[in-house]
């Protein structure tokens, strides 16, 4: 029998990770494959509140975490605890009790709102207290503190953070327009070594003072930051709105990454960087955006939506509404001959679609072209970003089965579609049986149909890869 090496075991246990179940059988097949599986079952505790559930009860994640680190003897499984996912609802009692279980390689703390009233100084006290010499990296988005002053004291309590997420933070005691700002004390600071920063939406609810302070910060006291992400959602504030985060940190951000699932999400792009335009980003090498590209909708019967399609029925149409692509098309377009950023290498696109029809997006895109930043690339000059060598896409995809039940199924259509550049829907018929196309035809017939300049000139290398979910 010819075993696997341990190093392909190891790669194809990581892409299982979020697969408890199946990662939970592999653990029986061999001592060898046990460390690997409990590495990514145990990486992460979730401890978090779920239903009507007390986080006290004796039917706690809490409760059952502590009865069985207590109970087994020795306990090895704590070696893997990375990341410890808590929630508002606990108290100090619970945090120390935490703080008696041995978790050596425990780094990152992810706190979640659960209370309406707003998660307690005390408790904000108590984490700190236990977790602020050992943690460096930090979640609080969508937490909702009393104040903003309690959520500034909170995160800078942390002073050997590296990665900090907030964002979509409201507050229970928000300063009203013409009201006294917050006093920010000067020593308060952001860790010095901070080298990575995601921004959710809704930091529109800082105050001005607030605010302030933090711009601050970005400018001066964040030295080694190294990495910012910036996500929105349809409903809050877009990403055009947060140039002067972006420009504090240009001089020394290597990474950029914004995520925005507004049909906006092309134009906020474009904003951003308009409003930017005057900046060099000298150091930049990675810039992740991602962007949708289309919306899949049901065909219209006497004025009225049709019903879900269901993967067993034959004959169906579904309209694919492709305006989004064209904005993401002059977009990519506009950016690849403004940008300012000599040392780029690497651009990722994360391509999805809003659909309630279970279509999968690689399904999508031979009816999408790139026309524009197609001719962007193949056209670009040593001046505008002379780096690039590389522009990856991701998107799911389900290679045409049925497995899973996820997909629509837009392939082995029997017809050519045509795209009309002067359109913005085109109308897929459903195959009368499941294609088997792999993942990979389908990628590459995405690159041809839509680079061909770009691929004939060979200037930049181009991938399509599948999204892991």
């Amino acid at each position: 029998m010819v075993e696997t090496p341990l190093e392909v075991v190891e790669i194809i246990l990581s892409i299982l990770y979020r697969d408890t179940t199946t990662l939970s059988r592999c653990s029986l097949v061999s001592r060898d494959w046990l460390p690997f599986c409990r590495r990514w079952l145990f990486e992460e505790v979730d401890l978090t509140i779920h239903g009507f559930r007390s986080v006290g009860g004796r039917h706690s994640r809490l409760f059952k975490f502590m009865e069985v680190t207590s109970n087994t003897s020795p306990c090895t499984f704590t070696n893997f605890v990375q990341r410890l996912r808590i929630d508002s609802s606990f108290t100090p009692y619970h945090i120390a009790g935490l703080d008696t279980i041995d978790l050596p390689k425990l780094h990152s703390i992810c706190i979640t709102n659960s209370q309406a009233a707003g998660i307690p100084s005390y408790l904000l006290s108590a984490i700190s207290t236990v977790f602020a010499e050992r943690v460096d990296d930090l979640d609080i988005a969508h937490v909702k503190f009393l104040t903003n002053k309690a959520m500034i004291k909170f995160i800078c309590s942390f002073e050997n953070l590296e990665r900090l997420a907030l964002g979509s933070n409201f507050f229970v005691d928000f300063p009203l327009d013409g009201a006294p700002q917050a006093n920010i004390h000067p020593d308060l600071r952001l860790a010095p070594n901070l080298r990575s920063l995601h921004i959710s939406s809704g930091l529109m609810f800082l105050d001005d003072g607030t605010h302030g302070w933090l711009l601050e910060q970005f400018k001066s006291g964040c030295k080694n930051l190294r990495k910012f992400e910036i996500e929105c959602n349809d409903q809050a504030l877009g990403i055009a709105e947060f140039p002067e985060f972006l420009a504090a940190i240009s001089d020394r951000v290597e990474g950029v990454t914004l995520r925005t699932r507004s049909r906006k999400g092309p134009e906020e792009i474009q904003a951003l960087f308009s409003r930017s335009q005057d900046l060099e980003f000298p150091n930049l090498r990675l810039l992740c955006l991602n962007c949708r590209v289309s919306e899949v909708k049901a065909p219209s019967i006497s004025g009225l939506n049709a019903l879900p399609i269901s993967l067993g029925r034959e004959g169906m149409d579904i309209t694919l509404n492709i305006e989004d692509a064209k904005k993401v098309d002059a977009t990519l377009g506009r950016l690849i001959g403004s940008l300012k950023a000599p040392c780029l290498k690497k651009i990722v696109l994360t391509l999805f679609h809003h659909s309630s029809y279970g279509t999968c997006t690689a399904h999508t895109l031979e009816y999408i072209s790139f026309p524009l930043f197609d001719k962007a690339l193949a056209e670009k000059g040593p001046g505008s970003l002379p780096m690039l060598r590389t522009v990856e896409f991701i998107a799911d995809g389900c290679t045409g089965r049925l497995e899973g039940g996820r997909c629509f199924m837009l392939k082995d259509i029997g017809m050519d579609v045509p795209i009309d550049a002067n359109s913005e829907t085109v109308t897929v018929a459903k195959a009368s049986r499941p294609g088997t196309e792999r993942f990979e035809t389908l990628a590459s017939s995405f690159l041809d149909s839509s680079f061909p300049t770009s691929r004939a000139r060979n200037g930049v290398l181009l991938s399509l890869f599948r999204e892991v979910v």
